[in-house]
């Protein structure tokens, strides 16, 4: 593999690194605000595990648009 190619698949993974934590830590905030908003009980809150659940799979298909396969 040529040093050009691996450098850009490495800064592909870090950028997807970090628009997944970007992701992830606003679901997060919204789970936790409807959480708390919810009763801070789990079994109350199941329409907000959904939703976070959600987020990390939407963001999934999203991003596998863009792989590059080697």
């Amino acid at each position: 593999m040529k040093l050009r190619t691996k450098r850009r698949l490495l800064n592909y993974g870090r950028l997807y690194n970090y628009q997944l934590a970007t992701v992830l830590n606003a679901a997060f905030e919204e789970f936790k605000a409807d959480f708390i908003q919810e009763g801070e009980s789990v079994s109350d809150s199941q329409e907000a595990l959904k939703k976070l659940g959600n987020s990390y799979r939407y963001f999934k298909k999203f991003s596998l648009r863009f792989v590059i396969t080697r």
